[in-house]
């Protein structure tokens, strides 16, 4: 573990600003919560699904995990920081802890930045997430070092448009015919002067031009309106889940959440609650598995009628169906399956 490498062409403080951006801020927000709000369950090794005392450390594996550290938090707030450093930084680093009287074991995140600016040694009881990688095994960049070209445009934009607002930008231009060139830098002299005084002009040859800045302002819009798509795409999100609707053939608000939990949610939650599953679960109780219901909860009741129909085809147990629905096992007894005809 000590030769822990993430390469990366942002430096960590830069990746900690980005972070901080809106649109990211959202986009890492709308991936985190997609992760806490997943369903799972603790069940024993196949040999001992019949055996009562199995299901009881079960239970207490789930109650572990969902109290990992006590008044510290539990595992929501470990698979928040896995989730955004994933996000922002392509690894997470855990550290396993002792039992306790009331825990099997626990677990909390390590900054990862203290580790790769040498502030932190890793301990030795660690394991890392990684991101994704490519075919030779090379880490990608994470999603917030893709999407920080839009996201530093993004605030570029962000101040060309509060300096207008601030400056309270002209639309007219005022031209005069016959006027000599002193006469004109009197003007702007006059027009400039911030003495708080309602200025009025006169004079038989002065045109006033419309400059038609709502052009700019239209082309401002679009221009943020694209960057915050390129972010969305970046951390794998549809546009509406940033509130780009504009331009949106699909419609529908369930779409968008069913794109945006299939395409960028439960990707990470998969690679997160697998290796929790072998990492920690696992590791202190062997052959003990972390049961992920990998359904979207928003289509629960299409859930239910396809659990329903497998228990009535006798293809899954009473159990495996309390999973599916978001419940918990109930022991030996919920191994039943229903009979065939």
């Amino acid at each position: 573990m000590d030769d822990l490498y993430i390469p990366r062409k942002l430096e960590l403080w830069e990746l900690a600003i980005l972070s901080r951006v809106p649109p990211a801020r959202r986009a890492i927000e709308r991936i985190t919560s997609g992760v806490l709000n997943m369903r799972w369950a603790i069940v024993p090794p196949n040999h001992l699904r019949t055996d009562k005392g199995a299901y009881e450390i079960a239970e207490r594996l789930e109650e572990t995990l969902r109290n990992l550290n006590g008044s510290d938090g539990g595992i929501d707030v470990l698979l928040s920081a896995i989730t955004r450093d994933l996000l922002t930084q392509s690894a997470a680093v855990i550290q396993r802890l002792p039992a306790e009287e009331d825990r099997l074991f626990g677990a909390v995140a390590i900054p990862l930045w203290e580790v790769l600016e040498g502030k932190r040694s890793l301990p030795a009881d660690t394991f890392t997430i990684y991101g994704s990688s490519d075919s030779d095994g090379n880490l990608l960049p994470s999603p917030l070092e893709r999407a920080a070209r839009a996201a530093t445009a993004w605030v570029e934009l962000f101040e060309r448009r509060r300096r207008i607002a601030g400056l309270g930008k002209p639309n007219i231009l005022f031209g005069f015919d016959s006027s000599s060139e002193a006469e004109i830098e009197l003007f702007r002299a006059y027009l400039e002067l911030d003495d708080g005084a309602i200025k009025t002009i006169g004079g038989k040859d002065l045109k006033v031009l419309n400059l038609n800045p709502q052009n700019e302002t239209e082309f401002l819009f679009k221009y943020e309106e694209s960057l915050v798509r390129e972010i969305a795409i970046s951390f794998g999100l549809p546009p509406r889940e940033m509130g780009i609707t504009t331009a949106d053939r699909q419609e529908t608000a369930g779409f968008s959440a069913t794109s945006a939990f299939e395409g960028a949610i439960l990707p990470i939650a998969r690679k997160i609650y697998r290796r929790i599953e072998a990492e920690l679960v696992s590791y202190f109780c062997p052959g003990y598995r972390l049961l992920l219901n990998e359904s979207e909860p928003r289509t629960q009741t299409q859930q239910v009628k396809l659990a329903s129909l497998l228990w009535d085809k006798g293809v899954i147990s009473l159990n495996q169906v309390l999973i599916a629905t978001g419940h918990d096992p109930i022991g030996p007894e919920g191994e039943y399956r229903k009979p065939t005809p």
